[in-house]
């Protein structure tokens, strides 16, 4: 179901996993973390995060993201393991992160440990448990984009 960021606190007395993500051009390495993800969550409802374009472009570049935010949060939406979809305002992701902790305060949070190690954003989980999972290696967004340039 896509809902607005604003209200994410409707859902709160649910048990909930939470992950953000840009989610371009969808692959196997994103369907794999979602699946591992709602694994690692007991099977609690997914609610997953898409960042929005403006922080996709600052991160990867002018000619990213692919996909549009709502067409992203769409594609997202239509997964079988996916409860919920939000599209992110265009704040950090750590800062995203926070207050959804705050307003759903979801058992767990999820993440990729290879993303993990790479964020600068403080991410305070306050009691949300944080799992890390591995995604699969060598398949990424930005993998697809070079094979089809080359």
């Amino acid at each position: 179901m896509l809902m607005d960021f604003h209200n994410l606190a409707a859902i709160r007395n649910e048990e909930i996993t939470f992950v953000i993500g840009a989610f371009d051009i969808l692959h196997v390495g994103h369907v794999h973390f979602l699946n591992e993800a709602k694994k690692a969550g007991n099977n609690h409802k997914l609610l997953v995060g898409i960042i929005p374009d403006e922080i996709v472009r600052d991160r990867k570049g002018a000619d990213r993201p692919v996909n549009s935010e709502q067409e992203r949060a769409e594609i997202v939406n239509s997964l079988k393991m996916v409860d919920y979809v939000f599209i992110a305002p265009e704040l950090p992701v750590g800062e995203v992160a926070k207050s959804v902790i705050e307003m759903v305060k979801p058992e767990y949070a999820v993440a990729s440990k290879n993303d993990w190690e790479k964020r600068t954003e403080d991410w305070q989980t306050g009691g949300t448990e944080l799992i890390l999972i591995d995604k699969i290696p060598e398949r990424s967004t930005t993998k697809i984009v070079q094979k089809i340039r080359e």
